[in-house]
């Protein structure tokens, strides 16, 4: 017999994060009676709640929320959050950074 789980139209996320994170985001889910799943999804909603968040969904408005944000996103957006990470100190690969730049700016 074949378990076909439980139906959803929830949109899905796969993460990865560093072990303390985990193990942090574990300990809550447990203490909280919830799966590790909803209690990423409430970390993430309370997260977007910030101002800073709010401040930046609101400088660039979400078009269709049903299609993929790779299609509805101009690309000069995914830009300037690179650019804004590299300036805030965001620990990044400089490799990557430089390689991301490069094709972001071969679709422009």
């Amino acid at each position: 017999m074949v378990n076909k789980g439980m139906a959803t139209k929830l949109n899905r996320i796969n993460c990865l994060m560093r072990p303390e994170v985990y193990a942090m985001v574990r300990k809550l889910a447990a203490k909280n009676k919830r799966t590790l799943s909803s209690m990423c999804a409430e970390i993430i909603q309370k997260g977007i709640a910030l101002e800073e968040y709010q401040d930046q969904l609101n400088e660039n408005e979400l078009t269709d929320t049903e299609s993929d944000s790779r299609q509805a996103t101009p690309q000069a957006q995914y830009k300037a959050a690179v650019e804004a990470a590299a300036l805030s100190g965001v620990d990044l690969n400089i490799e990557k950074l430089k390689k991301i730049q490069m094709i972001l700016d071969s679709l422009d």
